[in-house]
């Protein structure tokens, strides 16, 4: 009687699991932006930072656009506009407001991705940007004038505050100067 390492390969169940297409992951068509390490981060950078250019290159209308997809208490609370809780936070007010944001999403995020996986990485950077935004609108419901939200600031807070969590000693350079992340957090 042969074992099975002598027999043929005859069926999936007797492959080793480093056999099987399922695992063998990252052996794609080679670099890609959206593969390898951390797709969701480099996708969430991309979307905010074809929004911000989007923005600039068509000249869309600014009233059009701050009424519409930035928040306000009076868009999300009166009128229903409950987008404006996801779509203020791929929205920026400048280039040093996107690119801080973007910066400080790239250095913690990526890492926060690799811990804990794509999907889990994007649902928890989502609820963040919602949850962020609608403490801001709740917050700001009882100012009196027109104010609105703009930027993915209280979503990458949240990425920082759990990579923070996880490396409160790590240090970073921060206007070239190396600081440990508790530092950079508070």
């Amino acid at each position: 009687h042969r074992g099975w390492a002598d027999s043929p390969r005859r069926s999936g169940d007797e492959m080793g699991i480093y056999d099987r297409e399922y695992y063998q992951r990252g052996d794609g068509g080679g670099p890609s932006w959206f593969g390898g390490v951390a797709p969701w981060c480099k996708t969430i950078i991309l979307i905010n930072a074809v929004v911000f250019l989007g923005e600039r290159a068509f000249h869309i209308n600014p009233d059009f656009l701050l009424e519409w997809f930035a928040a306000s208490p009076e868009g999300i609370f009166e009128h229903g506009r409950v987008w404006q809780l996801l779509t203020a936070t791929f929205m920026h007010a400048g280039i040093w407001h996107i690119l801080g944001n973007m910066w400080f999403l790239w250095i913690v995020g990526r890492e926060m991705e690799s811990l804990y996986g794509s999907r889990d990485f994007l649902a928890f950077y989502l609820a963040a940007a919602v949850v962020s935004t609608f403490c801001w609108a709740v917050s700001q419901n009882f100012s009196p004038g027109a104010h609105y939200m703009v930027g993915a600031s209280g979503a990458v807070m949240a990425v920082l505050t759990l990579y923070t969590l996880y490396y409160p000693r790590r240090e970073i350079y921060l206007l070239f100067l190396p600081m440990p992340m508790w530092v950079v957090l508070v």
